[in-house]
């Protein structure tokens, strides 16, 4: 089993990164963790930004051809991956994953033997066999930073005095967050989880959604959507592109008044639920966000 540690990133796949970025600091009073970055393998832009310690990685391909390329052509902007911290070389997370029947490959498509070169870098999973894609990348605590090496950058949720009380204090009143998955057979994909280490935590069958939640390594909860009808926001998510990274679920203390600040940012509430908001992923930049108290 691989010991998932902490959540790196979520990340955002989107044709205009700078804008998309501006948009995350405007609206969620993002925090930068790296701006304008060029990742050669991939052949993309992309700056982080942390909400509470929520991270987003907000990327831009320029070549078609790769697999992020491949990915924005396919889906549009859309959330694309859920990356974790692991404490061990890629290697390791790559054979662990493979015996489990698990298709895996590095930064662009990357085989094994680049793990063995490049001990420091992330892998991937295939998005059908891990109900969505997952990423997973080699970190240590004795070197912070986002790549848990030094000399690059620094990632502010490691550092002394950080703090999510700006958070709760924003008119969103975030208290908390989740990562939500559409996904066909809930069974299967809590199966999936459970075989990463995740408990699971809570269950709703809801109207529109069947929904599982499990904590997942030190920090993550993992909510799994499995849609009743595809007239809603995930149920047209799952239908169109298949089991994926569908939303950010942000917990927050009041959500009337987050609803009153999202509208005055120009986000749109494509469903209201008791106690649950979901945001027009056609405001948000192909995104989709929960709110829920």
């Amino acid at each position: 089993m691989v010991a998932i540690g902490r959540q790196w990133h979520v990340n955002h796949v989107v044709s205009d990164y700078r804008t998309v970025t501006d948009w995350y600091r405007e609206v969620f009073g993002a925090v930068d963790v790296f701006t304008d970055e060029w990742l050669e393998a991939e052949k993309r832009w992309a700056s982080m930004v942390t909400i509470a310690d929520l991270a987003v990685d907000v990327m831009e391909p320029t070549v078609a051809e790769l697999p992020l390329g491949r990915f924005l052509s396919r889906f549009g902007s859309h959330f694309h991956a859920a990356a974790y911290f692991v404490a061990c070389p890629p290697t390791e997370i790559f054979d662990a994953l493979t015996a489990q029947g698990v298709r895996c490959f590095g930064l662009a498509g990357a085989g094994r033997e680049v793990m063995v070169e490049k001990p420091m870098s992330p892998v991937f999973t295939h998005p059908r066999d891990t109900a969505g894609q997952l990423e997973f990348m080699p970190f240590s605590e004795s070197r912070p930073g986002p790549l848990g090496v030094p000399g690059k950058w620094a990632d502010p949720r490691y550092g002394e005095g950080w703090s999510t009380e700006p958070w709760e204090r924003h008119p969103l009143g975030i208290r908390g967050w989740r990562i939500g998955v559409v996904v066909r057979d809930l069974d299967r994909a809590t199966g999936i989880y459970r075989a990463l280490g995740a408990d699971v935590v809570a269950k709703d069958d809801g109207p529109d959604a069947a929904r599982c939640r499990l904590r997942l390594g030190t920090n993550t909860t993992v909510e799994l959507i499995s849609p009743t009808s595809e007239s809603t926001v995930a149920g047209r998510d799952l239908a169109a592109n298949g089991e994926i990274m569908h939303s950010c679920v942000f917990e927050t203390a009041d959500l009337a008044s987050a609803q009153a600040y999202l509208a005055d940012h120009g986000v749109g509430i494509a469903e209201r639920h008791r106690g649950r908001l979901v945001t027009d992923p056609a405001t948000c930049h192909g995104a989709v966000f929960e709110f829920v108290e």
